[in-house]
């Protein structure tokens, strides 16, 4: 049952000294070492010499330059790939990385970088191709290959080395291509920006509470709402590497707003609102809105189940907690329980029928004191694996109230209540009515 992120320099004593011809100095092409960012020794780390037309389509890169530090850092080549090369270094345990574009022959080695640093990525606008579109980004001259897809109008390149690439192109799996000709200055740990754009989305949320829609007989107040988006309404591929806000909005005022759920991968999201007047016999329209490079507002910010709730749980924060979302402090502890495979929005956990409970400890007193209340409201939803048993849903005590599942329904489906009851005593029998998720 289911419930609801220098080298060039020791192998010389002069730090000065052009890379020179072997056959003039009688010296390797290239004897030096490389470093850590904190200045260790960077041991046992792969070193590439890429030529500066070399091509990821085409080439490989040849065995004569391709060699590995010793445990000073220390590495050498007796040749040179060409006149003008890449140098490229990369630590298989860390995965950080060094890429030195544009050496020649005559580079002064004050002028090249030899420290291997965390990667950093690129956010390339990408607005004329549509999200979803697969494809590739290399930097000639490099073995830099990243198989990327276009996300929310934009590409996301990751472990990229931190230097600056150029050029920078984007080759989709049906031929069309993006190039970037300027010089890309990628930072460690840091996500560099170049043609993008801020991302903007609304989505329009219509409530119909006339006949024709829920058939509404009576104003509510202050009605906690949930909005359920999905990959249906939206490729959501992309949006947890953006920091922004989502609002919303109905008749022009902003209205307080919970992210309980959220799964970019599957493009699922589960948020609660709070309407202050659900009107009988009208039609509105709500509007859900994510804004990047935003904050929340002090509106938006306001407790969704602050007004009558005595507690909430959504089951949405896995197996190891249950949040109460009213903020009265009412969490429980899942004991013998796993996250379910389906929900009927956000998350639910399993039940296997034998064993298992979310317990609240601090309950015995207090608001959940159910003796201390003249009438309580419950609801929850609820999944069925078998029809031929009655189960306790809700329990509070040995004797103050059970909430109960009664065998004799025909349909395994999600299942709601709602129940009202005056809390008498251990002997009330009240009727419970199921309703099948319409």
């Amino acid at each position: 049952m289911a419930l609801l992120a220098a080298f060039w320099g020791a192998g010389c004593s002069d730090e000065r000294t052009s890379l020179g011809n072997s056959a003039e100095s009688g010296n390797p092409e290239i004897a030096d070492v490389l470093y850590f960012a904190d200045g260790a020794f960077a041991a046992r780390v792969r070193v590439l010499l890429v030529p500066d037309d070399f091509s990821v389509w085409r080439d490989s890169v040849d065995s004569l330059w391709t060699t590995w530090t010793d445990s000073l850092g220390r590495f050498e080549f007796s040749t040179l790939p060409s006149e003008i090369f890449t140098l490229e270094a990369e630590d298989s345990l860390s995965g950080m990385q060094l890429v030195q574009m544009g050496i020649s022959k005559d580079s002064e080695r004050e002028n090249i970088k030899g420290y291997l640093e965390n990667t950093g990525s690129v956010r390339l606008g990408a607005e004329n191709f549509a999200d979803g579109t697969t494809g590739v980004v290399y930097v000639p001259g490099t073995t830099i290959l990243r198989p990327v897809t276009v996300e929310l109008g934009n590409i996301f390149v990751d472990s990229l080395p931190a230097d600056s690439l150029c050029p920078l192109i984007f080759r989709s799996d049906s031929g069309d291509s993006l190039e970037v000709n300027e010089p890309v200055l990628v930072v460690a740990d840091s996500v560099t920006s170049v043609q993008s754009h801020s991302v903007s989305l609304r989505f329009r949320i219509p409530l119909d509470m006339t006949s024709s829609g829920i058939a509404l007989d009576e104003d509510l107040r202050n009605f906690p709402l949930e909005i359920r988006l999905d990959s249906s309404d939206y490729d959501f591929r992309g949006l947890e590497r953006l920091q922004g806000a989502w609002n919303a909005v109905l008749c022009g005022d902003t209205l307080p707003l919970s992210l309980s759920y959220a799964d970019s991968e599957k493009g699922i999201f589960a948020f609660w609102t709070r309407i202050a007047k659900l009107r009988t016999n009208a039609k509105d329209t709500l509007f859900l809105s994510f804004e990047e490079n935003t904050e929340a507002s002090l509106q938006s910010q306001g407790n969704v189940f602050s007004d009558g709730f005595i507690a909430a749980w959504h089951f949405d924060e896995g197996d190891s907690t249950a949040r109460d979302a009213t903020g009265n402090g009412f969490d429980g502890i899942p004991e013998d329980l796993s996250v379910a495979d389906e929900a009927v929005a956000g998350g639910a956990l399993y039940y296997d029928g034998s064993q298992g409970a979310v317990t609240i400890p601090n309950s015995a007193t207090g608001a959940l004191d159910l003796t201390l209340q003249t009438s309580v409201t419950f609801s929850v939803w609820v999944k069925m694996e078998g029809l031929d048993r009655s189960r306790v849903v809700f329990g509070k005590g040995a004797s103050q109230y059970h909430l109960m599942y009664l065998a004799g329904t025909n349909e395994s489906s999600w299942l709601y209540e709602i129940f009202t009851d005056e809390i008498l005593d251990s002997s009330s029998n009240s009727a419970r009515y199921w309703y099948m998720d319409s």
